[in-house]
């Protein structure tokens, strides 16, 4: 049996609200499904969301790292596994694997989460709430390396937002799955209609809040056979970042 201190194994189903017009997985249902996974794990564990809320504290995420391998079909059972290390009893870095009913991948993501202390938005020790238990270190057999993320360097397409009670989450926050939905929303209907996302990264800079007006900036380049899009989410006054998107495309599957 899996040690939960470290590895939970969440089944679920593919429903009609996570699929786009296409049929194919959003990728907010995708973090959603990576977010529902931990938060239950973490639940477990007793360090949930709501756990950390009474302390005053919470966990927040600061990078994503999502290879997205194929897209499961309506109603169709998947598997989500995720594990979890904690290092430099600062960061709880939490790997995921999603298959299907064969056992085959159909996405794998990294994730960095640290703990912070709400009245200022500091990181804190995990040892501040953590049980010894869990703060022993796991060596990842396939540690990831983050490089810096590209921001645009001209704006193919701008779109302002404005951050809604419906995109917070129960930090009082901005949704990490959120930052994803306004950067795909700048690309092309054209581009959506014939590519589906292969490779993404985000960095997570600074938290939105209810009220905030945000702008979504892109930038599309093709690199020979490849098209990426660079997205930079920021505060639409200030020019404060607030994210860095970089999603690698593929041609989609012909129906």
């Amino acid at each position: 049996m899996p040690d939960n201190r470290f590895t939970h194994i969440k089944k679920s189903s593919v429903g009609y609200s996570t699929l786009d017009s296409q049929g194919k997985l959003k990728i907010v249902s995708v973090l959603n499904f990576l977010q529902d996974a931990a938060s239950e794990h973490a639940s477990e564990m007793g360090v949930s969301g709501f756990d950390l809320a009474r302390e005053d504290l919470a966990w927040v995420i600061v990078r994503y790292q999502i290879e997205i391998k194929n897209s499961p079909a309506w109603r169709e059972d998947i598997q989500i596994e995720t594990w979890r290390t904690p290092l430099k009893n600062l960061y709880e870095l939490r790997q995921f694997r999603i298959t299907d009913n064969n056992a085959l991948e159909i996405l794998t993501a990294r994730a960095w989460w640290v703990m912070i202390k709400k009245k200022n938005n500091r990181p804190v020790r995990l040892s501040t709430y953590m049980p010894d238990q869990f703060l022993k270190e796991q060596t990842p057999e396939d540690a990831p390396q983050f490089k810096a993320l590209k921001a645009p360097e001209h704006a193919d397409l701008d779109l302002p937002f404005k951050v809604r009670m419906h995109d917070l989450d129960l930090n009082g926050h901005v949704n990490n799955a959120i930052y994803l939905e306004w950067a795909v929303e700048t690309v092309p209907q054209e581009i959506l209609l014939t590519h589906r996302p292969e490779h993404l990264e985000v960095i997570f800079q600074r938290e939105s809040l209810y009220g905030d007006k945000i702008l979504s900036r892109t930038e599309i380049v093709h690199l020979g056979g490849r098209l990426m899009t660079y997205h930079l989410i920021m505060d639409a006054h200030t020019g404060t970042e607030r994210a860095r998107i970089n999603i690698q495309w593929k041609l989609a599957d012909k129906p």
